[in-house]
């Protein structure tokens, strides 16, 4: 069972500046090397810095937004953990005092593959949690709250992950990134995000919205908007934005 968000910052630390987020490691476990847990951790980060304007940046100041602790059995936040199996971790909301922290049950067996607990994946559940997401009624969601074995490859949120934290960080990616979702399997591509000038050649720059519409792909860069034919790959016309509301 992951544990839900339910609301002092020490180690690694990792920092947000208007979407920067320090994070620190205060305390490790002792079933993988500390270097691994590191990784995993900030692999675990970047799922969620790659979908959205957040930042995450190391900090050995002891002052974070997000603190990880491995612990057993009560730690001093009145949610004691209970030896192995059961809930394997949870992790506060954003606030202050603990909001934000993530603490990992030390009884547990941490690791790297699918032969115990992978840290990575109930890291970045737990993440999730500390960005401000609820659990998710959705099995293909990373915020589902029964751990479940996930492929370790390419980014293990589900398209309402990615649709939920960006409605909380309020953005079009980076701008400049672009996912891809397969529909079959309720999963986001592997190597994902992409450059968009990388799919769609003649589009660069910040793009500040972008749609759908009679068979053309529209973005919107600047105070210009760009028709383009996904199928030939090129910029078919350009023209105001305010053409749209017939200015």
């Amino acid at each position: 069972m992951l544990g839900g968000s339910t609301g002092e910052k020490p180690g690694l630390a990792i920092e947000a500046l208007e979407h920067a987020q320090r994070a620190c490691i205060a305390t490790y476990t002792s079933q993988l090397p500390s270097a691994t847990v590191n990784h995993l951790i900030s692999s675990a980060l970047k799922v969620w810095s790659d979908v959205s304007p957040l930042t995450f940046i190391p900090s050995s100041t002891g002052k974070a937004d997000i603190i990880i602790r491995f612990t057993t059995t009560a730690h001093g936040d009145s949610q004691p953990f209970d030896g192995p199996g059961g809930t394997v971790a949870h992790a506060f909301g954003p606030g202050a005092g603990i909001g934000g922290d993530a603490h990992f049950d030390g009884d547990e067996k941490w690791s790297a593959e699918h032969n115990g607990i992978n840290l990575y994946l109930v890291a970045a559940h737990e993440f999730g949690h500390s960005l401000g997401l609820l659990h998710s009624r959705n099995p293909a969601s990373l915020m589902y709250p029964t751990y479940q074995k996930r492929r370790l490859q390419g980014s293990p949120l589900s398209f309402e992950d990615v649709h939920k934290i960006q409605t909380l960080y309020a953005t079009f990616l980076h701008s400049y990134l672009y996912l891809s979702y397969d529909e079959s399997t309720h999963t986001m591509d592997k190597d994902y995000p992409k450059n968009i000038s990388y799919a769609f050649p003649g589009i660069s720059g910040k793009v500040d919205a972008a749609f759908e519409m009679t068979g053309f792909l529209h973005f919107i860069i600047d105070f210009k908007s760009y028709k383009y034919d996904y199928k030939s790959h090129i910029i078919v016309d350009v023209f105001d934005v305010g053409t749209w509301l017939g200015c």
